[in-house]
């Protein structure tokens, strides 16, 4: 007897043994596989946004950006299954999010990112205009003793390589050919949020394509696919902005590593 994706189906190892003994057999496999309850697994994820720095009564422009990126990737990780908590205004603090990143497997920042120091990182909210203390990637290496699976940094320059970056920070390497179940998604430069924004609402709507259970495509496909329908606006003197990621291409992002892609190439 073996088991199939559509019940039990019933080998020929048993030709001489009637209906009943096999009615029997059967039951007996039902209540072994049950009387094995299976333990439900908690990978926890949180999503950080900085929702003041760009608001109007800082920088004079109205805007809700921060706000849809923040509900996109707290969408996104609940799909994934990841246990996730979000942060934003005084909640994003530099203390709050070095607290629990350690035990994070997912984690999502939108904020102002940058070297700071010849370090990569970015800035807490904590309701500050300006001024907000910064994160960088040695204080996360500090508290990361297990990498991280999916890694989103929706800042400026946080994509780019370096020796001191986010990416190697949460133990992601720097690369596209990783083994281990990881992604991790940052841009170059410095690009416009509403780019962002864009970008973000089509990878995350490809992540879910397939519907519960289901991922068609992997976050790598998913990056691909929404690059590619996406032009990155080149600041005024500044150099051109693009998307970047690390990890393993067939990644699907789920938190327990185990639905796989359906058409995966």
């Amino acid at each position: 007897m073996r088991l199939t994706g559509d019940g039990f189906q019933l080998r020929r190892s048993y030709p001489r043994l009637g209906v009943a003994v096999l009615a029997v057999l059967l039951a007996a496999q039902l209540t072994a596989a049950s009387a094995s309850p299976v333990v439900a697994v908690t990978v926890t994820g949180s999503v950080w946004s900085n929702v003041t720095a760009f608001s109007g009564a800082c920088d004079g422009t109205y805007d809700t950006i921060s706000s849809q990126l923040y509900t996109l990737a707290m969408n996104g990780l609940a799909y994934l299954t990841y246990a996730r908590s979000g942060y934003t205004g005084t909640a994003f603090t530099r203390a709050a999010f070095l607290n629990r990143v350690g035990g994070d497997r997912a984690v999502y920042v939108h904020s102002h990112g940058d070297y700071y120091g010849g370090v990569q990182g970015f800035r807490e909210d904590a309701g500050k205009c300006t001024g907000g203390l910064v994160t960088d990637s040695a204080d996360v290496d500090s508290k990361v003793a297990t990498p991280a699976q999916v890694v989103v940094m929706s800042t400026c320059r946080l994509g780019e390589s370096h020796t001191q970056s986010m990416s190697a920070a949460f133990g992601i390497s720097q690369n596209q050919q990783a083994l281990a179940f990881e992604f991790y998604m940052g841009y170059t430069h410095h690009p416009y949020s509403g780019d962002m924004l864009a970008f973000e609402q089509e990878f995350w709507s490809l992540v879910q394509a397939g519907g519960p259970n289901n991922p068609i495509y992997s976050l790598a496909e998913a990056f691909s696919i929404s690059r590619s329908h996406h032009a990155f606006t080149t600041p005024p003197g500044d150099v051109a902005p693009a998307p970047a990621w690390y990890g393993n291409y067939y990644y699907t992002g789920w938190a327990d590593t185990s639905p796989g892609c359906t058409n995966c190439e």
